[in-house]
C-alpha cells in the first residue's frame, strides 16, 4: 500500500507491503517531502504493465539518468505527480487512493499551481 499524508508543511509517502518489495530488508519504507519544494501537483495518467513502477534516487550528487526521481506505483492506476525543485526530488510519480483530491490538498498547502 502507497499512503500519502500532509502533516505540517511535509507531505509524508509511506509504502508498505507488495508496495515496498524492492526494499525487502524494509517492512515499510518512509519519505518525507517538503512542501514549499513542491512547484507543481497535478495527476497523470496510468503507467502500463511494463513501464518502471519503482525509483527512489534522490537529486543530490551522481550524473546517472534517473537522479532525482521518485517513482512508487501500481500498473493500471491514476497516478499523483509532483514536480520540485530538486530537494530532495525534482521528479515524483505516486499511486494514491485519490490523487485528484492529493494533488489539490498540496497546491493549496504548498501555494502552488497544476501542472
Amino acid at each position: 500500500m502507497i499512503d500519502a499524508r500532509i502533516d505540517g508543511d511535509i507531505l509524508e509517502v509511506e509504502a508498505t507491503g507488495i508496495d515496498c518489495w524492492p526494499y525487502t530488508l524494509r517492512p515499510r519504507l518512509t519519505v518525507r517531502l517538503p512542501l514549499d519544494h513542491v512547484t507543481t501537483a497535478g495527476t497523470a495518467g496510468p503507467r502500463k504493465l511494463f513501464m518502471t513502477r519503482h525509483v527512489n534516487v534522490p537529486a543530490a550528487g551522481g550524473k546517472k539518468s534517473r537522479r532525482g526521481t521518485l517513482i512508487w506505483c501500481r500498473h493500471e492506476t491514476p497516478l499523483l505527480e509532483l514536480h520540485m525543485d530538486g530537494q530532495p526530488y525534482r521528479h515524483v510519480v505516486l499511486s494514491v487512493a485519490d490523487p485528484e483530491r492529493m494533488a489539490a490538498e498540496i497546491r493549496s498547502a504548498a501555494g502552488v499551481g497544476e501542472r
